[in-house]
């Protein structure tokens, strides 16, 4: 079963993204979000870039939150999470 703990947390990422159909789940999924980019696996942390950017879309008021969350990861050891990274907060920018 350990082996199939990064596809769950990939789907978490995922699901914890598509939440903000419900408003009132954002104040509890962005933070998951932002501990989720630490995840060791590069599909849950490239989810969680884009699950983040999509909340502020919803929500700019998390925009400062996901802006200081992401930023590290533009020079992630992982090449896609970082131009991932990279893409969320030139979109982002457009959000302050």
């Amino acid at each position: 079963m350990s082996g199939d703990l990064p596809m769950v947390c990939w789907h978490l990422t995922m699901l914890l993204g598509n939440l903000w159909v419900i408003p009132q789940t954002i104040s509890g999924s962005t933070p998951a979000l932002v501990a989720l980019l630490h995840d060791p696996s590069a599909f849950v942390r490239s989810w969680a870039i884009t699950s983040l950017a999509i909340i502020v879309l919803l929500a700019p008021t998390y925009t400062d939150t996901a802006v200081r969350a992401n930023a590290p990861l533009t020079i992630d050891g992982t090449p896609a999470v970082a131009k991932q990274a990279r893409t969320a907060l030139r979109s982002l920018a457009g959000s302050l």
